[in-house]
């Protein structure tokens, strides 16, 4: 049923895209031609520097640079929805992408799940394709299948390292995402464009009279589906997208000197009084910058003031502390003169005034918030959430957090 998890197939374009197709042997080519591609000749217009034919789909050229069968047709406007959405994030891995070669590299994953299909996918053939899976990173070899959601569960809580320090990517195929139920993700989608409805890819366009889905659908809800999943992503990284190791022109050991310099600089306490503005501004740092040099001058300039106003918090809360001792001893000097004969019972009381003051103004050490949060959707959310999302998660991890303290 499913390709070897050891290989994916290699097309041979010489043949894949000859004119004369009623010979071929390959399965992934069929002779009605209004299910192939248009030859780039026949392109009326550009988007994204490839072409694009009268019906609003990519020329041959397209596949050709992302390595996708001549029966794969990509709607161009859909996919350029896709890159403006991944680009203009609150908060984004990437300032650029190449299209092509990012759906290219989905592709090299997505083959190895299905049994290709002679025209478009039926009902049928996408309950064949697995709930869940995981991939090698850099060769794009699919390593394991998961049919259910425990078995998918099971690799997930066995998974304890950060995102960059892992070669291997667990993922979902068209995942149940719901904002108010982080765990909820791990359901089977039956329809497979709502884990992409945030994002107009031309579902209309994708989907035939008789309900089935055309193959450059699939290909493409199943690429947004998986949209946190970024290794697949080819194209310019920001800090947030080299420190989860996206950036592929960047070693191992140089992203985790990156990490490491982090680490060794936290932002500890808040700058502007308000947590979840100043967890916002964090994200954006990690977000607007390309430059590592650069970043690493106005990470150093935002730790010097929350430094600073760690210092003004902790003399607050060691003057308050005093006068609540204070006051403390003149009770205690008021309740011996009213009740001379009375032992008092007395014990200290708690401190829970100071913990939630001081759990309010000291910011997230070493980030460990984000964390918990990444750990709460065992996804990559630094890259798919926007500021109304950010402060919902936040929300929800400060209330685990508090309930645990």
């Amino acid at each position: 049923m499913i390709n070897s998890i050891n290989s994916y197939p290699n097309y041979n374009y010489t043949n894949t895209f000859n004119n004369n197709t009623s010979n071929t042997k390959s399965s992934n080519v069929i002779n009605n031609s209004s299910n192939l591609v248009s030859d780039k000749s026949q392109a009326v217009d550009k988007i994204l520097d490839y072409g694009v034919d009268k019906d609003g789909f990519f020329t041959s050229d397209f596949n050709e640079a992302a390595g996708l069968p001549k029966d794969y047709k990509i709607y161009a406007k859909g996919a350029e929805n896709l890159v403006n959405y991944i680009t203009n994030l609150d908060f984004k891995s990437f300032t650029s992408i190449d299209i092509a070669k990012s759906l290219g590299n989905a592709y090299k994953v997505f083959s190895q799940l299905i049994d290709e299909p002679s025209g478009s996918f039926t009902a049928k053939d996408l309950s064949k394709i697995p709930l869940g899976f995981s991939y090698d990173k850099k060769s794009f070899q699919v390593t394991n299948i998961f049919q259910t959601q425990k078995e998918f569960e099971s690799a997930l809580s066995a998974n304890n390292l950060q995102i960059y320090q892992d070669s291997k990517q667990l993922a979902l195929s068209f995942p149940s995402w719901h904002e108010n139920a982080p765990n909820d993700y791990i359901k089977r989608n039956n329809d497979i464009f709502a884990p992409s409805s945030h994002i107009d890819i031309g579902e209309s366009v994708y989907k035939n009279n008789d309900g089935s889905i055309s193959k450059g659908g699939v290909l493409m809800t199943f690429f947004v589906g998986m949209s946190g999943q970024n290794p697949l992503i080819e194209g310019e990284t920001t800090i947030s997208g080299k420190l989860n190791g996206y950036d592929k022109n960047m070693s191992q050991s140089q992203i985790e000197d990156l990490n490491e310099f982090i680490e060794q600089n936290p932002i500890n306490y808040g700058i502007t009084g308000d947590i979840g503005t100043d967890f916002a501004n964090i994200l954006k740092l990690k977000s607007n910058i390309s430059d590592i040099d650069e970043f690493k001058k106005r990470w150093l300039e935002m730790k010097a003031k929350s430094d600073e106003m760690g210092e003004k918090y902790k003399a607050e809360l060691a003057q308050q502390s005093a006068i609540q001792e204070g006051d403390e001893t003149d009770t205690k000097k008021q309740d011996e003169r009213d009740k001379p004969f009375t032992p008092i019972q007395g014990e200290s009381k708690n401190k829970e005034t100071y913990k939630d003051t001081y759990s309010s103004i000291l910011f997230f050490e070493s980030q460990l918030k984000l964390e918990q949060i990444q750990i709460l959707l065992k996804q990559n959310t630094r890259d798919s959430l926007g500021l109304k999302g950010i402060q919902a998660l936040l929300d929800f991890s400060q209330r685990g957090f508090n309930k645990e303290a």
